[in-house]
């Protein structure tokens, strides 16, 4: 099925290119890719068989012949004692037109307007919509949020992961952006931003998007038993942002709100602003719920069909960058997150406000690079239960639960270029420490990367680490080999990995 639609969908991507009048079409490359990955678990050892380790092979290929983009790839992954077996799991095709009337030689005939075909992917407004809340574990050098414009259209990628087919259309020209997409499974996708600057030091950027999606409570995610609550059908999600920029300052605020199968639309809002003056920076964002002005409130389903627990956060992120001469850096860095989220949903509903905590200090050279970093994770600062678990302000410390399982991370990573012999080595160690646990965890880690000029290998890889454990030391590699050569216009990419875990007895 999937195969004769790719067929149509080609024909009606040539029908598209004549009713524009785009004659000025160029081959450019061709790409044959193949990949092999022997996985070989620890229990390989333990049971000495090798039938529990898998291979998986990834195919395809992708053809440029301007302006269009036409990508296919397939996974099959068997147990290594089998293979090409009725064991065998073969995933679905990951494939996808383009046709990008941008990307035309002749500038007569360029129109910036873009169709996609096929097992699409979709970021930015789409992501905020499926995960509202900041990431748990900020780095200490994570820049400001991108402005999300539109969908996001992402082309099917050689991980050959399963995703339903969709068709979008897209228009960008001026800073101004449209969007829209329909799946398979008759969702529908809508993004438009635009830029402006009303003055010399002053700029505008807003957009807006809407996707409706598929939600059905689950057993093991209901509010409050074991059987679903609500049947399947069609939700909406709305999101819409704007950026504020000024000479060393920048502000965003965005919010979003979703249809609710208790017949109650659900929102988000957040704010976040970046001040940067020379080498130093400091951004600061807060993101909060309607978890925090309901009582007892529902489940808050976002596009991506889970529950959302993060009830309220506020992130702090000071930098520090110092550049002594043009090619040398230093980058010094904190990021703290105060986190309040529900910690499970019951009749007996409880939630915690806890903090996480890293930071960094780096240095990147011609031939060196270096950073040092600690992390503090899972500070409980308080716990509340009962209906109004979910509308008490952040820093409320009345009681600091003794009972704590602060998780501590100190670590180190160097790395040496040697220019010569086209090669690279890296060697990193990191010590964790549980205070629930009487032992402090540490891995070493040991990369070689190799860059041969000649062919057949490209590119050359091979790591080492030991994990040490309360449960025992593990010791693994991953050997890698990359071959990639182009004749005229056409191109062939391979790749070759084993990745194992060793026995160790104690």
């Amino acid at each position: 099925m999937s195969k004769k639609l790719f067929c149509l969908l080609l024909r009606l991507s040539m029908l598209f290119s004549s009713i524009f009048n785009i004659w000025s079409v160029e081959f450019e490359q061709l790409e044959i890719y193949s990949s092999l990955a022997w996985n070989i678990p620890k229990s390989v050892f333990q049971k000495q068989d090798l039938s529990l380790s898998t291979l998986k092979f990834t195919y395809g290929s992708r053809l440029l012949v301007n302006p269009f983009d036409l990508r296919y790839y397939q996974s099959l992954q068997t147990p290594a004692t089998s293979v090409f077996t009725p064991s065998s799991s073969v995933s679905t095709p990951a494939w996808s037109v383009l046709i990008d009337g941008t990307r035309l030689k002749s500038p007569s005939s360029k129109i910036p307007f873009a169709l996609s075909f096929g097992t699409l992917d979709y970021s930015q407004t789409i992501s905020r919509l499926k995960n509202p809340q900041f990431y748990s574990y900020p780095s200490p050098f994570s820049g400001f949020p991108a402005f999300n414009s539109g969908l996001g259209v992402v082309q099917a990628q050689k991980s050959a992961s399963t995703r339903p087919v969709s068709f979008a259309a897209s228009y960008k020209a001026s800073g101004q952006t449209v969007q829209a997409a329909v799946t398979e499974n008759s969702d529908l996708k809508l993004a438009a931003g635009f830029q402006f600057q009303p003055g010399d030091f002053f700029k505008v950027s807003m957009s807006a998007g809407f996707t409706t999606f598929d939600l059905c409570s689950k057993p093991s995610t209901a509010w409050k038993n074991s059987e679903p609550q609500f049947s399947e059908a069609k939700y909406c999600g709305l999101y819409a942002e704007s950026v504020f920029s000024v000479p060393f300052f920048q502000a965003k605020i965005s919010g979003g709100a979703f249809s609710n199968p208790f017949d109650t639309a659900r929102f988000f809002v957040s704010l976040e602003s970046l001040f940067h003056y020379s080498g130093f920076s400091l951004a600061l964002s807060s993101y909060s719920s309607d978890y925090s002005f309901l009582k007892s409130p529902a489940p808050f389903y976002t596009a991506s069909g889970d529950i959302s627990k993060t009830i309220r956060q506020l992130k702090l992120n000071p930098q520090l960058t110092i550049r002594p001469d043009r090619y040398s850096t230093f980058r010094l860095g904190a990021s703290a997150i105060l986190d309040y989220s529900f910690k499970e949903f019951s009749y007996n509903r409880n939630s915690l406000q806890k903090l996480n905590f890293q930071a960094g200090f780096s240095g990147n050279f011609p031939k060196d690079y270096f950073n040092i970093y600690y992390k503090a994770q899972n500070l409980v600062l308080q716990e509340f239960s009962g209906e109004d678990c979910s509308a008490h302000s952040l820093f409320e410390l009345k009681t600091v639960p003794s009972d704590q399982k602060i998780t501590h991370t100190i670590g180190a990573k160097y790395t040496k270029k040697f220019d010569s012999l086209n090669m690279s080595v890296s060697a990193q160690e990191s010590f964790t420490k549980d205070f629930s646990a009487p032992v402090t965890d540490h891995t070493e880690t040991l990369s070689l990367y190799l860059y041969p000029k000649r062919f057949p290998i490209t590119q050359a890889s091979l790591q080492a680490s030991v994990e040490h454990k309360k449960t025992g030391v593990t010791p693994k590699f991953t050997l890698g080999m990359t071959t990639s050569f182009l004749l005229n216009k056409l191109k062939f990419t391979g790749k070759f990995q084993v990745c194992s875990a060793l026995l160790v007895e104690q």
